[in-house]
């Protein structure tokens, strides 16, 4: 896919010409990447994470970056990523602390809300639909939540994104959710994701628990099968390049 004809691009993989693989998760709302551990997951994780920052001005989007892993995905950037925050708190741009992530989530209902709010104020149906209205200087950023592991946040922090979930798309509020648990993950959070990207995985239950079938349990390690729910759920196998 074209990185100039998508508004927030993120890079999964290689395809099989070796050229980057990207989606538009503006348009796809919340992808779920899932798998065994040094598969790939984290990975891809990085990949899509990097790619909105490199691709994107600080102006148009903002992230919540959910598990220590993403702290090698920025590297010394921390100053750079544009983190979410609000006129009392200002986060870390790694949260790792549950009680920072606890905050940091209720920040991101308080947020929700707002929007909600501000649209109705002018008759937006979505965040396309405001900006175009508003002066710049009042125009909204996306908001864009990297989660890591989603098996190890608290219960409480766990429910309050599922509940986020349902109501995010129109407000401009986008998630990059990371498993290498899939046992242990809800049917509502697989439901809840637009697009699922599947790894190797331990058990065949596993595979058709994240994407109806069981063909993931027979991938190679950086190989991964990608569903969504547009196109009449077609099955890619993409290569992801893994170090040695």
């Amino acid at each position: 896919m074209r990185m100039d004809k998508i508004t927030l691009p993120i890079t999964i993989g290689i395809d099989s010409d070796r050229n980057p693989y990207s989606l538009d998760l503006a348009k796809y709302k919340s992808v779920l990447v899932a798998g065994m551990t040094g598969m790939g997951v984290n990975l891809v994780l990085d990949s899509a994470v990097k790619s909105l920052i490199e691709n994107n001005n600080q102006s148009l989007i903002k992230l919540l970056l959910i598990g220590e892993q993403f702290e090698g995905t920025i590297g010394d950037n921390n100053n750079y990523v544009p983190s979410l925050s609000n006129d009392q708190i200002s986060y870390p741009a790694v949260l790792r602390r549950p009680e920072d992530i606890e905050s940091a989530i209720k920040s991101l209902r308080m947020e929700l809300e707002r929007r909600y709010a501000l649209f109705r104020n002018i008759r937006a149906k979505n965040i396309d639909e405001y900006n175009a209205l508003e002066e710049e200087v009042y125009k909204l950023p996306y908001l864009v939540v990297a989660i890591s592991s989603f098996e190890r946040l608290e219960k409480s922090a766990a429910s309050e994104i599922l509940d986020i979930m349902l109501r995010n798309a129109a407000v401009g509020i986008y998630f990059l959710v990371g498993t290498q648990r899939c046992s242990s993950i809800s049917s509502r959070l697989i439901a809840d994701c637009n697009v699922k990207v599947c790894f190797r995985t331990t058990m065949a239950s596993d595979s058709i628990k994240i994407i109806g079938q069981s063909d993931a349990v027979q991938l190679q390690r950086g190989e991964m099968l990608l569903k969504t729910d547009y196109g009449c759920n077609i099955f890619e196998k993409i290569n992801v390049s893994l170090p040695n």
